[in-house]
């Protein structure tokens, strides 16, 4: 690698989304729901779903085969450094799975409230890991980046809040820039 390409793929890296909710890629959909006091949004339950089944499919799978084929001639023989690697690879599937899966189960989400003119940020549980009032919030736009995949390169779009002390809150992403403007107005309407 070049230092141009270094310092190219840097930069790209400091423009990629850190979303509460969502994640760069194909797939994923953003759930609204409305409430008496504004709204909630989640990653829908089904992208949650195939990234946990997916990441296991890596952790607890990989480990079920080498532990079934422990006994295996051919599976014996195996150099210590591919096996090394594999164990390596599980964990890796089992450390982001049970991330993920917590994630799933634990709730994480936005809330947006109308009363409060407010935006909560939940992680999991009645407590909110954030919240941003009207007041700190210079604005809501929506970024775009592009996640590459094996044959094309995929838009992605990101609702984030500006705050007045300068800093930003990726709020969610999504492949689909209709989905997102939809968000971004439902907040606004809200917080409004």
């Amino acid at each position: 690698m070049k230092i141009t390409d270094v310092d190219e793929y840097r930069r790209k890296m400091n423009e990629r989304a850190q979303p509460f909710i969502g994640h760069e890629g194909v797939g994923s959909k953003i759930y609204v729901k409305k409430t008496d006091d504004g709204l909630v949004l989640k990653e829908s339950f089904l992208g949650q779903l195939m990234i946990v089944l997916g990441l296991f499919l890596f952790g607890p799978l990989l480990s079920a085969v080498m532990i079934a084929r422990r006994n295996d001639p051919e599976f014996l023989t195996t150099p210590r450094p591919i096996l090394a690697f594999l164990g390596f690879f599980s964990l890796i599937g089992w450390i982001f799975g049970a991330k993920y899966l917590f994630r799933m189960v634990a709730g994480r989400r936005i809330e947006v409230s109308r009363n409060k003119r407010a935006v909560y940020l939940y992680a999991g549980g009645r407590k909110p890991e954030k919240e941003v009032s009207r007041e700190e919030i210079d604005g809501i736009d929506i970024f775009s980046t592009w996640y590459d995949t094996d044959s094309k390169s995929v838009e992605n779009f990101t609702v984030r809040l500006k705050c007045r002390d300068g800093g930003t809150i990726d709020l969610c992403t999504c492949d689909s820039r209709k989905d997102v403007e939809s968000v971004k107005s439902l907040i606004e309407s809200t917080i409004s």
